[in-house]
């Protein structure tokens, strides 16, 4: 394995070596740029207070400090919060998977009337959205602001993914 990727290498001109190295210098980076905050935040959260304030851009912490997690864990709404994204996530897949499913059924059928429009205002939809002013007006008019159900039926029906699941079934 190890002389075929040798012999690849051989064969390479210097631009393309050069290319290749500077291409896996900036994606290596790219990569370090985006990793660096993540390790900030973790490490700045086992990092006394004291130790953060006196040095803030230290990232090999000199004392280990689980406070946060303790006061993160007695937080009284945090487990309610949480069980409220896990409902929002599970409620809404269910109800997508079996919107597309019945929204999608039918479109594959080649006999259905007025199957082309459909797909034509469905497609358009998905290029033209009408904005976020005009869905918290929709979203107030059907009386859903302040409900759990606001979150949930917004992203029901995305076009794109009506458009990917009709494909799968027409298979």
């Amino acid at each position: 394995m190890v002389n075929q990727a040798m012999a690849k290498l051989k064969n390479k001109s210097r631009m393309d070596l050069f290319y290749h190295a500077f291409i896996s210098v900036t994606l290596t980076l790219f990569a370090l740029a985006c990793l660096y905050p993540i390790l900030y935040v973790a490490v700045y959260s086992i990092t006394p207070y004291e130790d953060y304030l006196a040095n803030p851009l230290r990232l090999i912490p000199r004392a280990i400090d689980l406070n946060a997690y303790k006061k993160l864990i007695n937080f009284p709404l945090i487990f309610s919060g949480y069980g409220v994204t896990i409902f929002i996530t599970i409620t809404g897949t269910i109800l997508n998977i079996l919107l597309l499913c019945i929204t999608a059924y039918p479109l594959t059928k080649k006999d259905l009337k007025g199957r082309n429009i459909i797909l034509a205002l469905i497609t358009f939809t998905m290029f033209f959205n009408g904005g976020l002013i005009p869905n918290f007006y929709l979203i107030r008019s059907l009386h859903l602001y302040d409900t759990i159900a606001a979150l949930i039926l917004p992203g029901c029906l995305g076009a794109y993914n009506l458009i990917l699941m009709k494909n799968f079934m027409a298979q």
